[in-house]
């Protein structure tokens, strides 16, 4: 089955080549683009309205955040209000930037499978959004006052980009992955997309262990190691266990 996936994956991307080029030439596509870029304005202006009014209050939380001497730390009770806080209002406005697209988008008429589309990568941008928040939360890359967990400033940085990365690339795999499968009707390309969103997630997952295994002292990795193979077996297994199922819910 993932054989014949490959094999029908140019003939998807030609056929939604060929759709493609026929809604432009129709005007659908020019259409869609006008629609998409007015959801953007919208949410964006949307989420520029709100800062409008709750800037002050962020600005006044990284006042609270570098009150005090440079090497003074906040009480950690003192420094999960503040940082919870800062995540509260930027989440408020990640989600009224989605909410807003995704309720603007009603009001216009899309050619098919478009607004599943357009709706689609409004919620990968909020996903995505929305757990760099979380992981600011915890290591304030650019605050160390803040920072909830003992790293320094350099993996704080690399550990939030492997988290967003991770993050970007499971939302915007499982987007194309059900797009493929649904509107586009293109099975091929959505075994490609499968695909290369697990080498990604594999090489995301593979940098944030070698930097794990950075930290460690020796005595930890003589205690990591053994576990670690044990456990890996395990997940090899899980990712043909599944492999399979896939498979044979594609042949029923």
């Amino acid at each position: 089955m993932s054989w014949q996936k490959l094999q029908v994956a140019p003939h998807d991307l030609a056929r939604i080549a060929g759709y493609g080029s026929t809604a432009w030439q129709s005007g659908d596509g020019l259409r869609a683009v006008t629609y998409a870029l007015i959801l953007l304005l919208i949410g964006g202006g949307v989420e520029w309205l709100y800062w409008c009014y709750a800037g002050r209050a962020r600005r006044a939380i990284a006042e609270a955040a570098m009150a005090g001497s440079d090497h003074a730390v906040p009480a950690p009770r003192g420094a999960v209000a503040l940082s919870a806080r800062r995540a509260v209002l930027e989440a408020c406005g990640c989600v009224l930037f989605a909410v807003s697209i995704v309720a603007a988008s009603l009001a216009f008429t899309w050619p098919t499978g478009l607004q599943e589309t357009v709706v689609g990568i409004a919620l990968l941008v909020a996903a995505t959004r929305l757990t760099a928040i979380a992981v600011r939360v915890l290591l304030a890359p650019d605050c160390p006052r803040l920072r909830l967990l003992p790293l320094d400033d350099a993996t704080a940085w690399q550990v939030r980009r492997i988290a967003v990365g991770l993050a970007a690339i499971v939302a915007g795999g499982s987007l194309l992955r059900s797009l493929c499968d649904g509107p586009l009707a293109a099975p091929g390309l959505g075994f490609i997309v499968s695909l290369v969103a697990g080498l990604g997630i594999f090489g995301f997952a593979l940098g944030g262990i070698r930097l794990w295994s950075a930290e460690l002292n020796i005595i930890e990795r003589r205690r990591v190691v053994p576990a670690a193979s044990t456990v890996l077996p395990f997940l090899a297994t899980a990712a043909v266990v599944a492999g399979v199922y896939d498979q044979s819910r594609d042949a029923r």
